[in-house]
């Protein structure tokens, strides 16, 4: 639904970090918003466990990193799962699916 759509871009605009589904850019107007993202991500975190370019370590990482960014700008994820966490050939990781999350302060 629009409203939960419209919710979610709001927390990600507050987040405002690369390891989170990156906005492009923004653009609103009275009737609509239109997002341009950021390129496609060829896996998710459970793909990319099977691929040659698995690193344990580099990946726990990133992830924590993402979610403690999450948390200083006062996002809980609340579903932070391997399919929704992207990741591209080069190991760099996006977390995606903000539909459950909350704000706290």
């Amino acid at each position: 639904n629009l409203s939960k759509a419209v919710e979610e871009i709001t927390l990600l605009l507050k987040i405002k970090s690369e390891q989170t589904w990156p906005l492009e850019k923004s653009y609103e107007d009275f009737t609509s918003k239109i997002i341009i993202l950021k390129p496609f991500y060829k896996y998710n975190l459970r793909e990319f466990c099977r691929s040659e370019n698995f690193e344990m370590k580099s990946i726990l990482l990133k992830i924590v990193s993402a979610v403690h960014k999450c948390h200083s700008s006062g996002i809980l994820h609340r579903n932070l799962k391997p399919d929704n966490i992207l990741v591209d050939e080069r190991g760099k990781i996006v977390l995606t699916d903000f539909t459950s999350s909350r704000v706290f302060s």
